[in-house]
């Protein structure tokens, strides 16, 4: 009789590791179909918006906060967002016109093979007085003002980084970076104008096209250098380029709206 009990006991045992198997197992079915199903209406959802808006490919804000990006299929290859943007083509073509690429090659040169930088600023001068374009004119003056501040004219070198900082999101160079961008860099690295730098970043944010995978680097190199600031000024007394404490709170929420390209592109 013991041993029949034993035995019962083993088989009951046996039986209710099985059943708990068996739940696991159709809980993990279930789980799959009902995320495959929402995974399909999802997708379904973002194709029909797609094809009823093309050019929803480009801005980031889709319809569903589940998506982290939109592809298109083009001849069995993957064209992700950014890469359908024309801008860096235009750029690139502006910048290639041939007055106005042969006065800038000639202001590189000086500045960094001869070392002239004098000379290269009266090239770089020219370059921004036969630009026609808003691009030329932004790449002009930001080769200015880094040729304007190795020959100890900060002041002028500081307006034309200004200049260039408040200009539009849409203006961006052949990498789909924006000219502002690399204006916020610059005077960065002078440590003035934080506040009027997070403004630019405030602007920039209001793009909903997706950056290029370079645009979001520079974007979040900024954010840190603009974190950092915000720490030392809470911490400390606020510099004397400031008009007050830093807005760290500013940078926090712009921090998290950045497209996250790692997450997206997994």
């Amino acid at each position: 009789m013991v041993a029949f009990g034993l035995r019962m006991i083993g088989q009951e045992q046996e039986l209710a590791e099985k059943r708990l198997r068996d739940d696991r197992v159709r809980a993990t079915s279930q789980l799959r179909q009902e995320l495959s199903s929402r995974l399909e209406r999802t997708a379904l959802r973002e194709t029909a918006a797609l094809l009823n808006q093309p050019d929803r490919v480009v801005p980031s804000d889709f319809g569903s906060p589940e998506v982290a990006l939109v592809a298109r299929m083009v001849d069995g290859r993957i064209v992700l967002p950014w890469e359908g943007d024309g801008r860096p083509d235009q750029s690139r073509d502006l910048m290639g016109e041939a007055e106005f690429a042969h006065r800038v090659s000639q202001g590189e040169h000086e500045e960094l093979v001869s070392g002239d930088v004098e000379q290269a600023v009266q090239h770089y001068r020219q370059a921004l007085e036969v630009a026609h374009h808003p691009i030329q004119t932004a790449y002009a003056q930001l080769l200015l003002a880094r040729a304007l501040g190795q020959v100890g004219h900060d002041r002028e070198a500081l307006i034309h980084a200004r200049a260039v900082l408040n200009s539009p999101p849409e203006l961006v160079d052949e990498h789909g970076l924006p000219f502002a961008l690399y204006a916020a860099v610059r005077l960065l690295q002078e440590d003035v104008d934080r506040q009027t730098v997070l403004a630019c970043f405030e602007r920039q944010m209001e793009d909903l096209r997706w950056p290029s995978p370079p645009a979001l680097y520079l974007m979040r190199r900024i954010l840190t250098t603009l974190s950092e600031d915000g720490s030392e000024a809470v911490a400390g007394e606020p510099r004397e380029a400031d008009s007050g404490a830093f807005p760290g709170d500013r940078v926090k929420d712009l921090e998290g709206q950045i497209p996250d390209l790692h997450v997206a592109l997994l």
